[in-house]
């Protein structure tokens, strides 16, 4: 289960749990997850936890991102990450 104990005044706490999870198709329930994240002020903390889950763990709309929007994050860091590696150090 997503640790939402470490965010005690995350407003997803206080809305129906189905909410956050709408299927993919599910356009309207995705847009109304999102608003319930939108001014919750645990945003942050809450996407970086999201962002380390595993995939099969890594579920619903959490911190405004739908799964394949914390995929796409995922992938940007790494490729950001490579690049880092990647780049020589001036001697």
């Amino acid at each position: 289960m997503f640790p939402v104990d470490q965010f005690p005044k995350a407003i997803c706490r206080r809305v129906d749990p189905d909410v956050m999870f709408p299927t993919d198709k599910d356009t309207d329930g995705i847009e109304a997850a999102k608003a319930t994240c939108e001014f919750c002020p645990h945003s942050a903390q809450c996407l970086e936890t999201a962002l380390a889950l595993t995939p099969a763990r890594d579920k619903g709309v959490r911190a405004g991102t739908t799964q394949d929007e914390r995929k796409r994050i995922r992938r940007k860091r790494a490729a950001a990450a490579r690049r880092k590696q990647q780049t020589p150090v001036a001697a």
